[in-house]
């Protein structure tokens, strides 16, 4: 069993994951990030399921769980390796993926969730934020398009094609959708805990990173 840790964040496009997960790795030794859109995106898969993948992520739908299922899990194998802490970002997004992970948990190597932070931000908030945000296409993550590189990899950040208005609104949508069901599946664990987005993400991270520390003494 792998000694590594797992921070589930839950939240809408642009409420602050990114930032909270550069926080983390640079001040928790160890921290590794698991996007479940770039571990999709860069999997090496038939060209029917590659299809499929690859509309969902543009259109704002969720990925078949049959699918994301038979690629994530045994990439989040490989992933946790000699990590501390797996920052795990759009996985699980539905019921039946938070089942299957920790049923599958209790068989290989993987990380157990010790918390879902799940960040609260209001529908205006998010359109604003998507506006200016950029994505690099190198590691995934995302940044303010002011920044023009990206803080992980140095990798030139571009405009995300799914942060365009109607896309923005299908992906809140789906999210609003698909969270509760594993929001209460964490919440019946007491592992589920919401933060506010609204004043930004350095202080989330703060406040996750104490946690971290006194959840591994």
């Amino acid at each position: 069993m792998t000694s590594a840790t797992a921070l589930l964040l839950l939240g809408p496009p642009a409420s602050g994951k990114g930032t909270i997960a550069r926080y983390l790795m640079d001040h928790y030794p160890g921290t590794g990030v698991f996007s479940a859109s770039t571990e999709l995106s860069r999997a090496s898969v038939d060209s029917d399921t590659k299809e499929l993948i690859d509309h969902c992520l543009a259109s704002g739908q969720l990925v078949p769980d049959e699918t994301v299922l038979g690629i994530l899990l045994p990439r989040l194998v490989a992933a946790a390796g000699e990590k501390n802490l797996v920052i795990l970002d759009g996985f699980p997004r539905t019921l039946g993926q938070a089942r299957a992970l920790d049923a599958e948990s209790l068989q290989v190597a993987l990380p157990r969730i010790f918390l879902a932070a799940e960040l609260e931000l209001n529908r205006e908030t998010i359109v604003e934020r998507t506006a200016s945000r950029g994505q690099c296409p190198h590691c995934g993550s995302s940044d303010d398009l002011k920044a023009r590189v990206c803080r992980l990899c140095g990798g030139e950040l571009q405009a995300r094609l799914d942060d365009v208005g109607p896309l923005v609104r299908a992906r809140i949508d789906q999210h609003e959708a698909s969270v509760p069901p594993v929001r209460e599946y964490y919440r019946e664990r007491g592992l589920h805990e919401v933060y506010d987005a609204r004043g930004g993400s350095m202080a989330i991270a703060r406040e996750l990173l104490a946690r971290l520390q006194e959840n591994r003494r």
